[in-house]
Protein backbone atom coordinates (compact mmCIF):
# COMPACT_ATOMS: atom_id res chain seq x y z
CA UNK A 1 0.00 0.00 0.00
CA UNK A 2 1.47 3.38 -0.76
CA UNK A 3 1.29 5.90 1.82
CA UNK A 4 1.21 9.46 1.17
CA UNK A 5 2.91 12.40 3.45
CA UNK A 6 3.15 16.40 2.96
CA UNK A 7 6.37 17.53 4.14
CA UNK A 8 7.15 20.91 3.85
CA UNK A 9 6.05 22.01 0.36
CA UNK A 10 6.25 18.52 -1.02
CA UNK A 11 3.99 15.28 -1.56
CA UNK A 12 6.07 11.92 -0.31
CA UNK A 13 4.68 8.63 -1.46
CA UNK A 14 6.36 6.15 0.53
CA UNK A 15 5.99 2.57 -1.78
CA UNK A 16 5.89 -0.82 -1.44
CA UNK A 17 9.66 -1.68 -1.86
CA UNK A 18 10.70 1.24 1.12
CA UNK A 19 11.30 3.67 -2.13
CA UNK A 20 10.22 7.01 -1.30
CA UNK A 21 9.30 9.41 -4.34
CA UNK A 22 9.31 13.40 -3.66
CA UNK A 23 6.49 15.69 -5.58
CA UNK A 24 7.57 19.38 -6.14
CA UNK A 25 5.39 21.81 -8.21
CA UNK A 26 5.51 25.32 -8.48
CA UNK A 27 3.50 28.25 -11.06
CA UNK A 28 4.12 31.34 -12.70
CA UNK A 29 1.73 33.60 -14.12
CA UNK A 30 1.89 37.27 -15.48
CA UNK A 31 6.03 37.21 -16.06
CA UNK A 32 6.99 37.17 -19.39
CA UNK A 33 6.55 39.67 -22.75
CA UNK A 34 3.11 38.93 -23.63
CA UNK A 35 0.79 42.16 -23.29
CA UNK A 36 -0.79 41.75 -20.08
CA UNK A 37 2.04 40.20 -18.25
CA UNK A 38 2.66 42.72 -14.93
CA UNK A 39 6.64 41.89 -14.92
CA UNK A 40 8.35 41.92 -18.33
CA UNK A 41 10.99 39.26 -18.51
CA UNK A 42 12.43 37.07 -21.39
CA UNK A 43 10.55 33.78 -21.82
CA UNK A 44 13.62 31.83 -20.96
CA UNK A 45 14.21 33.27 -17.55
CA UNK A 46 10.72 32.70 -17.27
CA UNK A 47 11.47 28.76 -17.74
CA UNK A 48 14.59 28.72 -15.79
CA UNK A 49 13.49 29.96 -12.42
CA UNK A 50 10.01 28.58 -13.12
CA UNK A 51 11.96 25.05 -13.51
CA UNK A 52 14.65 26.10 -10.15
CA UNK A 53 11.86 26.48 -8.26
CA UNK A 54 10.22 22.95 -8.12
CA UNK A 55 13.99 21.46 -8.57
CA UNK A 56 15.41 22.95 -5.32
CA UNK A 57 13.09 21.95 -3.18
CA UNK A 58 13.52 18.63 -4.25
CA UNK A 59 17.20 18.52 -4.20
CA UNK A 60 17.06 20.50 -0.30
CA UNK A 61 16.03 16.76 0.90
CA UNK A 62 18.94 15.16 -0.54
CA UNK A 63 16.48 13.55 -3.16
CA UNK A 64 17.50 13.18 -6.81
CA UNK A 65 15.74 14.35 -9.29
CA UNK A 66 14.00 12.16 -11.92
CA UNK A 67 11.62 13.71 -13.99
CA UNK A 68 10.19 16.92 -15.07
CA UNK A 69 6.75 18.07 -16.15
CA UNK A 70 5.66 21.31 -17.55
CA UNK A 71 2.24 22.45 -18.45
CA UNK A 72 2.87 25.83 -20.51
CA UNK A 73 0.03 28.15 -20.91
CA UNK A 74 0.73 29.22 -23.93
CA UNK A 75 1.73 28.40 -27.43
CA UNK A 76 4.46 25.94 -27.92
CA UNK A 77 5.51 27.75 -31.42
CA UNK A 78 8.47 30.35 -30.79
CA UNK A 79 6.75 31.37 -27.20
CA UNK A 80 6.69 27.92 -25.38
CA UNK A 81 9.81 26.90 -27.23
CA UNK A 82 11.93 29.92 -25.35
CA UNK A 83 10.45 28.94 -21.89
CA UNK A 84 11.66 25.12 -22.82
CA UNK A 85 15.05 26.69 -23.23
CA UNK A 86 14.71 28.37 -19.66
CA UNK A 87 13.69 24.89 -18.29
CA UNK A 88 16.49 22.99 -20.20
CA UNK A 89 19.56 25.50 -18.98
CA UNK A 90 18.11 24.58 -15.20
CA UNK A 91 18.26 20.69 -15.72
CA UNK A 92 21.88 21.04 -17.71
CA UNK A 93 22.94 22.91 -13.92
CA UNK A 94 21.99 19.53 -12.11
CA UNK A 95 25.19 17.37 -11.70
CA UNK A 96 25.96 14.83 -14.89
CA UNK A 97 24.85 11.41 -13.12
CA UNK A 98 21.29 13.08 -13.18
CA UNK A 99 19.64 12.37 -16.42
CA UNK A 100 16.16 13.09 -16.48
CA UNK A 101 13.02 13.23 -19.01
CA UNK A 102 11.32 16.58 -19.63
CA UNK A 103 7.89 16.48 -20.74
CA UNK A 104 4.96 18.47 -20.81
CA UNK A 105 1.88 20.39 -22.64
CA UNK A 106 1.30 23.80 -24.18
CA UNK A 107 -2.19 25.48 -25.13
CA UNK A 108 -3.02 25.16 -28.90
CA UNK A 109 -6.01 26.03 -28.69
CA UNK A 110 -6.74 30.00 -27.74
CA UNK A 111 -4.48 32.79 -28.53
CA UNK A 112 -2.51 33.73 -24.98
CA UNK A 113 -2.28 37.15 -23.64
CA UNK A 114 -1.17 36.70 -20.56
CA UNK A 115 1.87 34.39 -19.85
CA UNK A 116 1.60 30.98 -17.56
CA UNK A 117 3.14 27.95 -16.57
CA UNK A 118 3.33 25.41 -14.16
CA UNK A 119 6.20 23.05 -12.96
CA UNK A 120 6.40 19.47 -11.40
CA UNK A 121 9.20 17.76 -10.53
CA UNK A 122 9.63 13.80 -9.02
CA UNK A 123 12.67 12.73 -7.31
CA UNK A 124 13.56 10.05 -5.23
CA UNK A 125 14.61 10.01 -2.10
CA UNK A 126 17.12 7.37 -0.09
CA UNK A 127 15.38 4.78 2.01
CA UNK A 128 16.73 5.43 5.43
CA UNK A 129 16.21 9.27 5.22
CA UNK A 130 15.29 10.96 8.33
CA UNK A 131 12.62 13.86 7.83
CA UNK A 132 13.11 16.42 8.88
CA UNK A 133 16.79 15.91 9.16
CA UNK A 134 18.22 14.82 12.58
CA UNK A 135 20.55 17.58 14.78
CA UNK A 136 22.27 17.19 17.72
CA UNK A 137 21.41 20.95 19.07
CA UNK A 138 24.81 22.40 18.42
CA UNK A 139 23.82 23.38 14.59
CA UNK A 140 22.99 27.56 14.02
CA UNK A 141 20.52 29.24 11.83
CA UNK A 142 21.65 31.05 8.81
CA UNK A 143 20.30 32.82 5.84
CA UNK A 144 21.47 32.45 2.56
CA UNK A 145 20.89 34.56 -1.05
CA UNK A 146 18.53 36.96 -0.47
CA UNK A 147 14.33 36.88 -0.90
CA UNK A 148 13.86 38.72 -4.08
CA UNK A 149 10.79 38.20 -6.33
CA UNK A 150 9.56 39.84 -10.11
CA UNK A 151 12.00 42.88 -10.89
CA UNK A 152 14.78 42.17 -7.71
CA UNK A 153 15.43 38.83 -8.81
CA UNK A 154 16.21 40.27 -12.64
CA UNK A 155 18.74 43.06 -10.79
CA UNK A 156 20.39 40.14 -9.16
CA UNK A 157 24.10 41.08 -8.33
CA UNK A 158 24.72 37.87 -6.98
CA UNK A 159 22.44 37.74 -3.95
CA UNK A 160 20.39 34.96 -5.05
CA UNK A 161 20.77 31.21 -3.76
CA UNK A 162 22.42 29.43 -7.52
CA UNK A 163 21.70 25.79 -7.89
CA UNK A 164 25.50 25.33 -7.50
CA UNK A 165 25.68 26.77 -3.97
CA UNK A 166 22.55 24.59 -3.02
CA UNK A 167 25.23 21.32 -3.85
CA UNK A 168 27.42 22.61 -2.12
CA UNK A 169 25.32 23.34 0.43
CA UNK A 170 23.94 19.57 1.00
CA UNK A 171 27.30 18.24 -0.02
CA UNK A 172 28.88 19.88 3.08
CA UNK A 173 29.47 17.78 6.22
CA UNK A 174 28.24 20.72 8.38
CA UNK A 175 25.18 21.26 6.90
CA UNK A 176 22.13 19.67 8.88
CA UNK A 177 18.70 20.99 6.85
CA UNK A 178 17.96 23.05 3.82
CA UNK A 179 14.45 24.93 3.65
CA UNK A 180 14.39 27.13 0.42
CA UNK A 181 12.20 29.98 1.08
CA UNK A 182 8.96 30.67 -0.75
CA UNK A 183 6.28 33.04 -1.73
CA UNK A 184 5.61 33.80 2.00
CA UNK A 185 8.46 34.66 3.20
CA UNK A 186 11.38 34.20 6.31
CA UNK A 187 8.93 34.60 8.87
CA UNK A 188 6.73 31.90 7.55
CA UNK A 189 9.41 29.55 7.11
CA UNK A 190 11.04 30.18 10.79
CA UNK A 191 7.24 29.24 11.68
CA UNK A 192 7.93 25.62 9.83
CA UNK A 193 11.27 24.76 11.37
CA UNK A 194 9.62 25.96 14.76
CA UNK A 195 6.89 23.37 14.49
CA UNK A 196 9.14 20.68 13.24
CA UNK A 197 11.61 21.27 16.65
CA UNK A 198 14.51 22.92 14.88
CA UNK A 199 16.12 25.30 17.03
CA UNK A 200 15.21 29.03 16.13
CA UNK A 201 17.42 31.82 17.51
CA UNK A 202 16.64 34.82 15.55
CA UNK A 203 18.40 38.54 16.05
CA UNK A 204 17.04 41.76 14.54
CA UNK A 205 18.08 41.97 10.47
CA UNK A 206 16.84 45.80 9.55
CA UNK A 207 18.51 44.98 6.15
CA UNK A 208 16.56 41.66 5.52
CA UNK A 209 12.59 41.89 5.10
CA UNK A 210 11.68 38.49 6.90
CA UNK A 211 8.00 38.72 5.37
CA UNK A 212 8.88 39.43 2.20
CA UNK A 213 8.28 36.66 -0.74
CA UNK A 214 10.95 34.61 -1.46
CA UNK A 215 10.31 34.57 -5.05
CA UNK A 216 11.72 31.74 -6.83
CA UNK A 217 13.66 30.24 -4.49
CA UNK A 218 16.28 33.08 -4.17
CA UNK A 219 17.52 32.07 -0.45
CA UNK A 220 17.28 29.15 1.88
CA UNK A 221 17.14 28.67 5.57
CA UNK A 222 20.05 26.41 6.16
CA UNK A 223 20.68 24.77 9.96
CA UNK A 224 24.70 23.81 10.12
CA UNK A 225 27.56 23.92 12.05
CA UNK A 226 28.99 27.10 12.56
CA UNK A 227 33.12 25.91 12.16
CA UNK A 228 31.73 24.75 8.33
CA UNK A 229 30.00 28.61 7.83
CA UNK A 230 34.04 30.30 6.74
CA UNK A 231 34.74 27.28 4.46
CA UNK A 232 31.12 27.99 2.70
CA UNK A 233 31.63 31.74 2.50
CA UNK A 234 34.77 30.97 0.67
CA UNK A 235 33.21 28.54 -1.87
CA UNK A 236 29.22 29.82 -1.93
CA UNK A 237 28.33 33.04 -4.15
CA UNK A 238 25.19 33.82 -2.38
CA UNK A 239 25.84 35.76 1.20
CA UNK A 240 25.78 33.83 4.42
CA UNK A 241 24.18 35.96 7.11
CA UNK A 242 23.61 34.42 10.57
CA UNK A 243 19.81 34.95 11.90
Amino acid sequence: MIRFEQFRDVTLLHMKNEETLVISCDSVGGVGEKKEDRVQAPPEVVGYYGARVALMEVIALRAKPLALINTLSVEMENYGERILAGIEKAVRELPRDVVMPVTGSSEENFPMVQTALGVTVIGTLEKKADLPPKTDGGESLFLVGLPKVGEGVLADEGEVLSMEDLYHLINHRGVKDILPIGSKGIAHELEVLGEEGGKVDRETHREIDFFQSGGPSTSALVLMKETGVKELRSILKAPITKL
